[in-house]
């Protein structure tokens, strides 16, 4: 292991600490994979700004947008975010030495002591989560930093909410209730309210995905309208005269409908995409993005007459996969980048499961589109594209998800796009 001056760390520390206001303390040593970083974030500011999905918004948009403005020997390549303070000496600075393996969660929950509620609503909660998560679940365990629940199991978890206790979260609910004891004290407090009560019974920690799709029926869905058109043929035009575009693929898609999945690597990915498919089809081609891009009102007015579908990773997932559940049942089509984020060094990144979800309940063809290119004409953080750069777009031939599980549909179409991007 290469030895490092305590200075070397706690320059890295100043420079995220003044950067990132959400970073309360930030412990910074050296492991055999690289610097990892300890972080506790600022629960206050985080609840202030709506955050749930703590861990992915600390990796995304704290230790990602500081690794990309720093020297590679000085990138973070491991965090881990804890829920207390930091260990300190008696003169008030970070304890470094008990910095490995501090974050541990499993040492962490076996020093956990204290009581465990006997009420209903926490038990309920406690039994559901711990067949989702497969478990042992404490009062003080946090959705996100303990039980690490991905979106779909966010999903779940709502659903069991809703059908349990007929109560829909909001999103400032679910930041404020964030722990399990927190959230079932909640409930509690709501059905003496409300003078409800429940008998407990055997939950699946599986969502019945037929009947949330079956409910879709009457969900209001974005429509092409003349601005979707105008700014199609404005930008079509612009990205083929601005970028050295080339093609594969595109005239051996399947019949509607499908599912685009693409890589992401620029902004301008679903323009370049858009580049080679026809108007008529594009008219009939929804596009997920991600709700922090569509937070002005005019913003929200061109998703709504351009074919965009808005989620918030954070809660509120169930709708989004309504949604798309019901264009597909349309006969439409769906472009879903599901890395969820751009690509910050050109590689290609986790996948998220929303699109297995879909294609495995209503047996609809997943079609890889790999973007290459794209990432060094406009990589994050730079304000316009570099001109006349080569961008290629490969549609692959269809996966089919027939006897498929969800995960192995995910590494199928994933596999298939790593022959053409690292």
């Amino acid at each position: 292991m290469t030895h490092v001056h305590i200075p070397y760390y706690e320059n890295i520390e100043t420079t995220i600490l003044q950067r990132f206001d959400v970073v309360k303390e930030i412990g910074v040593f050296q492991n055999h994979n690289g610097l990892q970083a300890i972080i506790y974030p600022d629960f206050a500011i985080l609840q202030q700004r709506r955050i749930l999905n703590i861990q992915e918004f600390i990796r995304l948009d704290v230790i990602e947008q500081y690794n990309h403005r720093t020297l590679p020997a000085q990138k973070i390549h491991q965090c881990t975010i804890v829920k207390q303070p930091l260990p300190k000496t008696p003169q008030g600075s970070i304890s470094r030495e008990l910095l490995p393996g501090y974050g541990n969660r499993v040492s962490q929950k076996s020093e956990r002591s204290g009581s465990v509620p006997e009420f209903q609503e926490y038990r309920m909660i406690e039994t559901f989560l711990s067949k989702l998560s497969q478990q042992t679940i404490f009062p003080d365990d946090h959705f996100d930093l303990d039980l690490g629940l991905s979106s779909l199991d966010k999903v779940r978890f709502q659903i069991f909410l809703e059908e349990t206790f007929g109560l829909a979260l909001t999103e400032v609910e679910w930041v404020e209730y964030c722990t399990v004891q927190t959230l079932a004290e909640y409930l509690r407090k709501k059905c003496k309210e409300s003078g409800q009560f429940f008998i407990p019974a055997p939950k699946s920690a599986q969502a019945d995905w037929g009947n949330i799709f079956i409910s879709a029926n009457n969900i209001c869905l974005p429509q092409s309208r003349f601005p979707h058109t105008l700014i199609l043929n404005i930008v079509k035009t612009f990205v083929r005269l601005y970028f050295k575009l080339e093609a594969s693929g595109d005239e051996s898609l399947p019949d509607s409908p499908m599912i685009l999945v693409a890589n992401h690597q620029s902004f301008l990915d679903g323009f370049i995409i858009a580049r080679f498919l026809s108007n008529e089809f594009l008219r009939r081609l929804f596009v997920c993005a991600t709700e922090k891009h569509f937070h002005t009102p005019f913003r929200r007015f061109v998703a709504d007459t351009s074919n965009v579908i808005i989620v918030n990773i954070n809660c509120r997932l169930k709708e989004p996969l309504q949604k798309m559940a019901a264009i597909l049942q349309q006969g439409e089509n769906i472009l879903i980048f599901p890395e969820g984020t751009r690509t910050k060094n050109g590689c290609l990144g986790s996948f998220k499961k929303f699109f297995a979800v879909l294609s495995c309940e209503l047996n609809i063809p997943v079609v890889p589109v790999v973007i290459q290119g794209a990432f060094h004409a406009m990589p994050t953080g730079r304000a316009m594209p570099k001109l006349f750069k080569k961008i290629q777009v490969r549609f692959l031939p269809p996966v089919y998800p027939e006897n498929k599980e969800e995960v192995e549909l995910v590494e199928n179409v994933r596999q298939e796009m790593l022959k053409y991007v690292m």
